[in-house]
C-alpha cells in the first residue's frame, strides 16, 4: 500500500461501486464502459465476468465493443445479481434492491419469474433424469401449439438447470450439463421458431457450451445443424454449409437422423448456392440415414425423432423451390401432406405455406391462393413465424395478379398475422 493508499487494483468492493465513472456507467446503463471498468477492477477476464452473469463470453465482447447493447431489463437484473451489487449500484443501474421491481418475483434468463429459494445442496441424478423426462412432452406440445405457450416453461427450467450447475459436481455435473444443453437447444428452437433469431442464437451457443464441456458428440453434431439452419434462414449459405459439413466431422459417433439432419442442411447449402446436382447428393445422404430404424434411446429419439423419410422429402421439396424446380416441389408437398400427422399441426401450416409459393411461383396464383387461405389459421393459431414469413412472401409471387379478387382477398387475410421477422431474398 502505497502513502495515498490502496490502488485502484487493490481497491475493496465497496471502493469500487462508489467511484464516480462507475456510478455514472450505471446511471447511463453503459455495460461496455462498465465492463471494462469491472474487469479492471476484479482482474476478471470476460468469460469470468460471463459465468458470472449468464452471458457466453462471445456476447460480453460484443457488448464492449459496442456492437451489442444489453436493453433487456431482465439482463441488467442478472448482471446486478450475479456481480453482488450494493443496493445503491442497483438502483443506479434501475434495478431494485432486492433482485427485481419493487414487489415483483426475481427473472430469469428469458425474463419469466423463477423459484426464489437457493440451490439445492447436492443434486440428486435421478431428479436430473425426471427432469430430462420432461422434455419430450414439451416437444410434443410445442409441434401440437407452437413455441409461444412454451418459451416461459422452458425458462423457468433453464434458471433451475442453472443453480444445479452451480452446485453439481464430477459425473452428476456432466449429466446435468447435458441435460442442460437439451433444454437450451429447445429455448433456442421456440425462439427461432417466435421469430427472435437474436435470442435464439444465444441459447443455440449456450447448448454448444454445456454440450462441449459435457462431452456429448450427439448433442455437439445436432447444435451445429441447428447453428446451419440458423443461417439458411439468413441465406448464408457458405456458414449453412460450414457450419452442417462441422456436424458431420465425428459421423462415426453420432445417429443416423443426426447425419440425416446435417446432410439436410448440407443439400440446402447447396440449394442457396444453386447447385442442383451437389444438393441432390446430399438429399441422397440425408435420405438414407433417415431411412435407418434403430431405436438409440428415448434421449436421442426425442432430439432427432422427426427426422423421419417424409420430413426429408419435405426438405427436399424446399430446396426444389429455392433452385426455380417448382413443379417438383409442388409434386413432394402434397404427396407428404396427404397423410399428415395430427400432432404435427405447426409444421403443417409451415409445409402449407411453402407449397402455396411454390403453386404461386408456378404461376397458378387460384391455387395458391387456396392453399394459403388454408395455412393461415393454423399460422395463427400456433404462432409460428417462420410460417408466417412464408405466407408473407406471397404478394412477392402473386404481384402480377395482385388486382384479381382472390389476390386481394387473401392480402386483406394476410394482415392478420404478425410482419415479417425476416426477409430471405425470395420474391
Amino acid at each position: 500500500m502505497s502513502q495515498n493508499g490502496p490502488t485502484r487494483a487493490q481497491e475493496t468492493p465497496a471502493a469500487f461501486w462508489t467511484r464516480a465513472d462507475v456510478r455514472e456507467a450505471l446511471r447511463a446503463r453503459d455495460m461496455a464502459t462498465f465492463f471494462l471498468l469491472y474487469s479492471k477492477h476484479a482482474n476478471a477476464s470476460q468469460t469470468a465476468i460471463g459465468q458470472r452473469v449468464g452471458i457466453a463470453q462471445p456476447d460480453i465482447s460484443k457488448i464492449v465493443r459496442r456492437k451489442r447493447r444489453v436493453e433487456e431489463q431482465q439482463v441488467f437484473t442478472r448482471i446486478a445479481d450475479g456481480l453482488d451489487m450494493p443496493t445503491d449500484a442497483r438502483r443506479l443501474l434501475g434495478v431494485s434492491g432486492e433482485g427485481g421491481p419493487e414487489g415483483s418475483q426475481p427473472v430469469g434468463p428469458l425474463g419469466t419469474p423463477t423459484s426464489p429459494v437457493d440451490p439445492p445442496r447436492r443434486v440428486n441424478p435421478a431428479a436430473v433424469d425426471a427432469l430430462h423426462g420432461t422434455l419430450a412432452q414439451y416437444a410434443r406440445l410445442d409441434n401440437m401449439m407452437g413455441p409461444r405457450h412454451l418459451m416461459a416453461t422452458a425458462a423457468v427450467q433453464l434458471d433451475f438447470i442453472g443453480r444445479l450447475l452451480a452446485v453439481a459436481d464430477g459425473p452428476t455435473r456432466t449429466r446435468v450439463l447435458q441435460v442442460g444443453s437439451s433444454f437450451a437447444e429447445f429455448a433456442g428452437w421456440l425462439h427461432q421458431d417466435a421469430g427472435d433469431d437474436r435470442v435464439a442464437a444465444h441459447w443455440s451457443d449456450r447448448a454448444l457450451e454445456w454440450a462441449t464441456e459435457a462431452d456429448d458428440t450427439l448433442m455437439i453434431s445436432y447444435v451445429l445443424t441447428r447453428k446451419s439452419h440458423h443461417a439458411a434462414a439468413r441465406r448464408d449459405r457458405r456458414a449453412t454449409l460450414g457450419l452442417a459439413q462441422a456436424a458431420l466431422r465425428r459421423s462415426e459417433t453420432i445417429s443416423p437422423r443426426t447425419r440425416a439432419l446435417a446432410y439436410r442442411q448440407i443439400a440446402r447449402g447447396h440449394a442457396l448456392a444453386g447447385d442442383a446436382t451437389a444438393c441432390s447428393h446430399a438429399l441422397d445422404e440425408a435420405r438414407h440415414n433417415a431411412a435407418v430404424t434403430d431405436d438409440l434411446g428415448e434421449a436421442e429419439r426425442t432430439l432427432t425423432g422427426y427426422c423421419t423419410p417424409a420430413y426429408v422429402e419435405l426438405e427436399a421439396a424446399d430446396c426444389w423451390l429455392i433452385l426455380g424446380r417448382t413443379r417438383e416441389a409442388i409434386t413432394a408437398y402434397e404427396d407428404c401432406l396427404t397423410d399428415w400427422p395430427a400432432e404435427f399441426e405447426r409444421d403443417r401450416g409451415l409445409h402449407l405455406a411453402r407449397l402455396a409459393n411454390a403453386y404461386a411461383a408456378h404461376r397458378e396464383p387460384t391455387r395458391a391462393c387456396a392453399i394459403a387461405t388454408e395455412a393461415i389459421p393454423i399460422v395463427a393459431d400456433t404462432g409460428s413465424a417462420r410460417a408466417a414469413d412464408e405466407l408473407h412472401r406471397l404478394p412477392g409471387w402473386l404481384g402480377r395478379w395482385r388486382k384479381t379478387d382472390e389476390v386481394r382477398t387473401l392480402a386483406e387475410a394476410l394482415t392478420t398475422l404478425p410482419p415479417a421477422t425476416r426477409a430471405d431474398g425470395r420474391p
